[in-house]
């Protein structure tokens, strides 16, 4: 989403912040339409159209992460506002917050995973490290001390240059803005 949201002029951002549209890091959402009524009926839609009559199983209640073994499917959980992370599905806006946190203290070079992150995103200190390392963050091992710090930028510059290459999907909601990003 970063070099979506990078070509986006002073103008854009200002239309769609006016809108209550929120650009980030993972993904581009609107808080407005994180209440549980709405979550749900994106939910249901989802399901009817990849061809089902209502849900097959119950969906999950509306939180701030769930486990993604025992879960639906991605694009179910991205209509509940929760995206993968590791071994669990994160709220967007939580995962954006956790990213913010995490890569502003690793400015400082390698850290330990802050145990208040557990109750941020709503997850079990035990699945902090791989929401961690999903968010794009290394694992370094010293001893007995597992600690994070950021990819060189070397990494940084490939992975964006791959999702500026990487093809448009049109069955996503946001093929449209790709295509004005992209030009």
């Amino acid at each position: 989403m970063a070099p979506w949201a990078a070509a986006l002029g002073p103008a854009e951002r200002g239309a769609l912040a006016a809108l209550g549209v929120t650009l980030g890091d993972h993904a581009v959402f609107l808080p407005a339409m994180r209440n549980d009524r709405t979550m749900r009926l994106r939910a249901t839609l989802r399901h009817v159209f990849a061809g089902g009559d209502a849900p097959a199983r119950a969906l999950p209640r509306p939180a701030l992460s769930h486990p993604r073994e025992c879960g639906p499917d991605a694009a179910t959980m991205a209509a509940l506002f929760c995206l993968p992370a590791g071994p669990r599905f994160v709220r967007a806006d939580r995962l954006e917050r956790l990213g913010r946190e995490a890569f502003r203290r690793g400015r400082g070079g390698p850290f330990a995973i802050d145990p208040s992150w557990a109750a941020l995103v709503g997850t079990p200190l035990a699945d902090m490290e791989g929401v961690l390392r999903a968010l794009g963050l290394r694992l370094r091992v010293e001893g007995e001390l597992r600690l994070l710090g950021l990819p060189p930028r070397e990494r940084r510059r490939a992975r964006a240059e791959a999702l500026r290459e990487a093809a448009i999907d049109e069955a996503s909601p946001f093929a449209g803005l790709a295509r004005l990003v992209r030009g």
